[in-house]
């Protein structure tokens, strides 16, 4: 019996679920892009002896979320905003869950991203020629990801 996978998940349907200070925030999970979902290990190989860097299973990686510029004012902006006058001080921890999901909003695969700290916040270029949605993009650093695919449905 073969198992039936379907069709590949479609990249732009997902959601951005995210905790701030142990938080849940709900309002904040649109997103235009996520980017740094990845695992990565350090590898020697010396003298014919293959083995692990040191640190190699902690290596900090970057989470990038991209999304449009809105004229309200969130609880995701709130936290940075008051994030900034300590901005080279003091951390505030994220939870990132990142759901794939079908055209139903159903989840079918995650990423859970721990313990991220906001590395940079940047605004996309003004242009006056450009027809184009202002963007924010926050880059965090993390060194804990966890993939969770969701059981698929078997079609015999």
């Amino acid at each position: 019996m073969l198992l039936d996978q379907g069709f590949p998940f479609v990249k732009y349907r997902f959601l951005v679920f995210m905790a701030i200070g142990g938080i849940p925030n709900p309002i904040d999970m649109a997103f235009q892009k996520v980017e740094g979902l990845s695992y990565e290990r350090g590898i020697v190989r010396q003298a014919g002896m293959t083995t692990f860097e040191d640190g190699g299973d902690k290596q900090e990686r970057e989470l990038v979320l991209t999304r449009g510029v809105f004229g309200g004012i969130s609880p995701l902006t709130i936290a940075q905003l008051l994030q900034l006058p300590f901005f080279h001080e003091k951390l505030l921890r994220y939870d990132v869950l990142v759901s794939l999901v079908d055209g139903d909003g159903t989840p079918k695969t995650s990423w859970v991203v721990a313990n991220a700290y906001l590395k940079k916040w940047e605004w996309s270029d003004l242009d006056a020629d450009a027809n184009e949605v202002m963007t924010e993009t926050m880059t965090f650093l993390y060194s804990t990801l966890l993939y969770i695919p969701f059981p698929m449905r078997n079609k015999l």
